[in-house]
């Protein structure tokens, strides 16, 4: 076969050796080696390089090369090529790439399709509770891991398992696989299998919750969250924050200087199980375009706007607010949302929309109780609905006698430092 490799890390060398070994032409690479996160792969964690192997084989070498540039194209269209493979790569492929080589594109993605789409599926497969992870070799379609099963091997996660030592056990039944399912696609004789989208899970690009561990999450949530980020030499979990002051309090939340972003059309147009297409993604960003390092409080509840959520922490958005309960909702259920981090670390802090500034004495004092009983600050976060009560508020807050932070203020408490673990501690 005419073929081509496109990734980094061993997996991707696996696959470069074991084209060569069966004797197929392999007539170029694209590699991101260079970068300087891929250093420590390298460096410490001894990894082999695509780029030095295909060297040494004289194959050319296309270094950090985007894939879906006109000039990538006019490569792999001179090449005539029958196949590509492709493992550890970022980027979306587009459809006229796809197109390009005689029998497709095939990815080798680390988690047993359709569960997992997405980014850093073998952290997630931990972060889940999932039973077993695995490795699929699937043809790549336009979305995101969506294309048909070619093949794929399951992979069970043990009660100590951690990221590292799950990444090995994955990447080592990947290229067993890969050994197993190449003969096939010699001749041509692979069958495909599509994937069951309403079985699909999703997870959108960014290190899972921020890294952060949640005062909400249960204890073993918590210890598989660590194993997750557990991969030395890299930085492990960051701790949910501690308490601001010598004991647990109810602090309110207030800015006036919040600025505020609109999202237009349906809601449901930015809930997808992906980051979205170019055309949404522009749209989303010139909204914010002149925005960085602020909060913005938006229009819509952000849950599940995994296109919202890329841009905004892309575009260095510090939080949202857009998850609003009204104070009189809030007066049925007492129960004030905490701050959390989104799939992929974006920190919203849930408000409530205030009225009646009575209302906070209720507030505050349901807050109370809370920090006490829970052994945690408890932030009272408000946004206020006519600028004209601005006094009232004022005058309420003041004879609470509560603490009054801003908006940019929690999500400083919120930004904690990482730990650096081994797996000996767990």
């Amino acid at each position: 076969m005419r073929a081509f490799v496109i990734g980094s890390k061993n997996l991707s060398v696996e696959i470069l050796k074991g084209l060569i070994d069966r004797g197929h032409q392999v007539l170029g690479v694209i590699t991101r080696d260079e970068e300087p996160g891929m250093k420590v792969w390298h460096d410490k964690l001894g990894h082999a390089s695509l780029n030095l192997e295909a060297e040494s084989l004289g194959i050319p070498v296309h270094e950090g090369l985007n894939v879906n540039s006109d000039q990538c194209k006019q490569i792999l269209l001179e090449l005539n090529l029958d196949i590509v493979f492709s493992c550890f790569w970022g980027q979306i492929i587009q459809q006229d790439v796809l197109d390009i080589p005689r029998v497709g594109i095939f990815n080798l993605h680390t988690a047993y399709l359709p569960l997992n789409r997405g980014s850093r599926p073998i952290p997630w497969s931990l972060i889940r509770n999932h039973e077993y992870t695995g490795l699929t070799i699937h043809k790549m379609h336009s979305g995101v891991d969506n294309g048909p099963i070619i093949s794929q091997v399951k992979v069970a996660i043990e009660s100590k398992d951690t990221a590292y030592s799950l990444y090995e056990k994955v990447t080592n039944a990947g290229a067993k696989l890969f050994d197993e399912t190449l003969p096939k696609f010699e001749n041509e004789s692979f069958e495909i299998t599509n994937q069951i989208d309403e079985q699909a899970t999703y997870q959108p690009r960014g290190e899972p919750f921020g890294g952060q561990i949640n005062l909400d999450w249960d204890e073993n949530k918590k210890n598989r969250f660590k194993r997750a980020f557990t991969f030395p030499p890299f930085r492990a979990f960051r701790n949910a924050p501690k308490i601001l002051g010598k004991g647990p309090c109810a602090y309110f939340v207030f800015d006036q200087n919040l600025r505020s972003i609109h999202l237009t059309g349906k809601e449901f147009n930015y809930r997808l199980e992906s980051i979205g297409d170019k055309v949404l993604r522009k749209k989303i960003r010139e909204l914010v375009s002149e925005i960085e390092n602020v909060g913005v409080q938006v229009n819509f509840n952000l849950n599940a706007m995994y296109p919202v959520h890329d841009v905004f922490i892309n575009q260095t958005i510090l939080f949202t607010v857009s998850q609003i309960q009204f104070e009189d909702d809030w007066s049925s259920k007492r129960k004030t949302e905490q701050p959390f981090r989104y799939e992929n670390g974006l920190l919203e802090i849930p408000a409530i929309e205030v009225v009646n500034a009575r209302i906070l004495k209720d507030l505050y004092d349901e807050g109370t109780k809370r920090a006490l009983s829970e052994n945690r600050d408890i932030f009272l976060p408000f946004i206020n609905s006519s600028e004209s009560d601005i006094k009232d508020i004022s005058q309420e807050i003041s004879q609470c006698g509560a603490e009054q932070l801003t908006f940019t203020e929690v999500y400083h408490h919120f930004d904690t430092e990482y730990e650096y673990i081994s797996t000996s501690r767990l």
